[in-house]
């Protein structure tokens, strides 16, 4: 089963594959959709997008926004204009990451504004571009909603990795008491200190 729609990231693929996340906006990256339908544009589909870290987390999300693309042709986007900023990106997660990490930072963190899903959780050694293309309005074949095309794109990591300073929580007692294991019925083990 063909996907119609196809989605190329320049700079990752081919030629430029040796790109780092320093040098990645010097390659002035773009998106190339191809519309493989005969006869349709794509404005009955609409597109999403998310940076996903290899831990499964969603660092970003958003729609892309498609122009017109007559039935067998493509278009390029540039990755600016649609998509974002991944050196800011890359930051953000780290830095928010290593917040959550300290014992008191939590609370901080959820209350300036970060999303949930990336309190803690930043990539480790990678992570994607997912887009997905779905319909929009019901058809005699499918209901809105139904997923068309999905493409999971790898992105460029900084030179030395995603490299995270951790603050270690000093809240580890030198000793630790003796703990009690108990036979609580049903299954179930009680652990005392």
């Amino acid at each position: 089963l063909m996907r119609p729609v196809t989605f190329q990231v320049s700079g990752l693929c081919g030629e430029l594959s040796g790109v780092n996340l320093e040098t990645w906006a010097s390659v002035s990256p773009v998106v190339v959709v191809r519309n493989w339908l005969n006869f349709a544009t794509l404005d009955h589909t609409t597109t999403s997008w998310a940076v996903i870290a290899d831990s499964g987390a969603r660092l970003a999300s958003g729609q892309l926004t498609l122009p017109v693309i007559p039935a067998g042709s493509s278009r390029e986007l540039t990755w600016a204009a649609h998509l974002p900023d991944l050196q800011k990106l890359a930051t953000a997660t780290v830095a928010a990451a290593a917040v959550a990490s300290d014992c008191t930072g939590g609370t901080e963190l959820a209350s300036s504004g970060q999303s949930q899903a990336t309190a803690g959780i930043a990539p480790l050694r990678g992570w994607y571009l997912e887009l997905r293309t779905t319909m929009v309005d019901s058809t005699s074949w499918c209901n809105a909603g139904h997923e068309m095309a999905s493409t999971q794109i790898p992105l460029p990591v900084p030179a030395g990795g995603f490299a995270m300073t951790l603050a270690v929580p000093r809240l580890i007692p030198s000793a630790l008491p003796p703990l009690r294991v108990l036979d609580a019925g049903d299954q179930l083990l009680q652990v005392q200190c």
